[in-house]
């Protein structure tokens, strides 16, 4: 089995879904190997920035209808921009899991069953998960093997990392022991600021082992690519983004495990 990467934050705009688009597409494209990403998130944006025309004609059908048992895994999944590099979509229709699951028997393990004989024809699954750490969440951290947590190096980027942590102990105690963070990632960082030198030195201190070298910056060519619809490391592959995000890869590949 490959890994099952969970990409993971409860709070917004820190290039969550950017995060797991490009780690997807550098898999994809770096080291010709099989990526599904599959969209946890009832927002969709990783459907939107990886499925053709989705704004125009998006998916019907997506992740809700698997899990409602309404559609097979394999027959939502859709092709991205990159060759290796598929998506299972998620619809707004995902917003019903959080609380049409609630009292599902073992719950938390829908996901995983849900994807069961999909998951197999992948070398690496990532999940997109949704900014919160309602059941979605949870769900993708009982089915991954990792997790990564991306964060903007901003006055308040601790807060809230205390019940991340403590929700990730949680599932790793109830359901799956074998889960391990492999590292938080700075993302958007601009180093001109002083507060974002200052955030940054403080995350260093309480989260040294766990920080990636590799640091994402902020660039417009990350907001450009989404606008069309691609990674940043196929629509500006020469760009400091998406050079970050080929080393970030790279990082990550030497941290996980053999499996």
């Amino acid at each position: 089995m490959g890994a099952i990467i969970a990409i993971v934050n409860q709070k917004g705009g820190v290039a969550k879904t950017t995060t797991a688009v490009n780690l997807g597409g550098a898999l994809a494209a770096g080291n010709g190997q099989r990526v599904l990403v599959v969209d946890v998130d009832p927002q969709s944006h990783a459907t939107l920035i990886l499925t053709a025309n989705a704004e125009i004609d998006p998916p019907v059908q997506g992740l809700y209808e698997v899990l409602a048992g309404e559609q097979t895994a394999e027959a939502v999944v859709c092709p991205s921009h990159r060759v290796r590099l598929d998506v299972c979509p998620a619809t707004i229709t995902l917003a019903r899991a959080e609380t049409q699951f609630l009292h599902a028997y073992q719950r938390e393990g829908l996901l995983q069953r849900a994807l069961a004989s999909l998951v197999p024809r992948y070398d690496y699954v990532i999940l997109d998960c949704p900014p919160s750490l309602g059941l979605l969440t949870n769900m993708a951290l009982t089915m991954a093997t990792d997790v990564v947590v991306p964060i903007m190096p901003e006055r308040l980027a601790l807060r809230g990392m205390a019940d991340l942590f403590s929700t990730i102990r949680t599932v790793q105690e109830l359901g799956n022991p074998g889960l391990q963070i492999q590292g938080i990632i700075i993302t958007r960082y601009n180093r001109w600021p002083k507060i974002y030198q200052g955030v940054y030195e403080q995350l260093q201190g309480v989260y040294a082992g766990l920080l990636f070298q590799t640091v994402i910056p902020q660039g417009v060519a990350s907001e450009e690519a989404t606008v069309y619809g691609l990674p940043v490391v196929d629509y500006a592959p020469d760009s400091p983004v998406a050079q970050a995000y080929v080393a970030l890869t790279q990082e990550l590949l030497t941290r996980l495990p053999a499996r």
